[in-house]
């Protein structure tokens, strides 16, 4: 399945080729009674893909990573935010220390 995220960048959902590739940790994808997935579960996987994006912006500064942020939703910064930290602790700590500030970001 394609998603396009809020700037305009075509993505595949649970793309392997992102060396920052989330897991899943077990999906609830129970689908719902016509046999369709279940929307918190699409929902996630849009917002791992997108922290893979922002964990490939770090690399070009904190800046990259707050504008990239600024284009999602309240929830799906959060939820990138928290996809973030689960995936790579110690780049997310890297994050926390050049931005103390970040928690700004998410309003």
């Amino acid at each position: 399945m394609s998603v396009t995220n809020n700037i305009n960048v075509p993505i595949q959902v649970g793309d392997t080729s992102s060396p920052y590739n989330l897991p899943t940790n077990g999906s609830n994808n129970l689908g719902d009674m016509n046999g369709q997935d279940n929307p918190i579960d699409l929902w996630w996987q849009q917002v791992k893909s997108y922290a893979a994006l922002a964990m490939e912006r770090l690399k070009n500064g904190v800046e990259a990573v707050k504008e990239f942020l600024s284009s999602l939703t309240t929830d799906e910064r959060w939820g990138v935010m928290l996809a973030f930290e689960e995936a790579q602790p110690q780049m997310f700590s890297q994050l926390v220390a050049e931005a103390p500030n970040w928690v700004e970001w998410m309003a």
